[in-house]
């Protein structure tokens, strides 16, 4: 289980750039699950911690091994359009990277704006990978952990 080399457990906007205020922190990584990440989203990001945010996923996914995706968005106060646009862009782009390595995202939404933002979302850009919306985080995890274990699992031919 344990954390991988390349994400810190607990790595926060804050840790990336000191010059941020506390209350701005919009996401924190928790690796603790490998291969199960975890995205915790607060607050409101601007385009600088949205891209710092799609980084990481983008190092994740060029690691070349399955990984499921917990992202939790019940902390989120608004996406910018940019950001949302940034994100489809991205599922464009690293769609082949994502349908390869991606077992899985659930995304834990527990709001209106949160579904609109997925529809919203979902409109620009189709998901590259299976995923499946949660109303809470432990929902999500033991969704994921359920992804890995059939997508690592030994194959056996009859």
């Amino acid at each position: 289980m344990g954390g991988t080399p390349e994400l810190r457990s607990g790595v926060t906007m804050r840790d990336m750039d000191s010059t941020r205020n506390a209350s701005r922190e919009t996401f924190e990584v928790d690796d603790s699950h490998w291969p199960v990440l975890r995205v915790t989203f607060t607050g409101s990001p601007d385009d600088t911690q949205f891209e710092a945010y799609l980084q990481v996923l983008e190092g994740m996914y060029e690691r070349h091994c399955p990984v499921a995706l917990l992202l939790d968005g019940t902390g989120i106060e608004r996406l910018p359009p940019a950001c949302l646009r940034r994100q489809a862009s991205f599922l464009r782009e690293k769609a082949e990277l994502i349908r390869t390595y991606n077992v899985g995202t659930a995304l834990v939404i527990n709001s209106s704006l949160l579904r609109a933002l997925l529809r919203t979302l979902l409109a620009l850009a189709p998901m590259p990978c299976e995923f499946r919306v949660f109303p809470d985080a432990v929902q999500g995890l033991v969704w994921c952990r359920a992804r890995v274990a059939v997508a690592t699992s030994p194959r056996v031919n009859h």
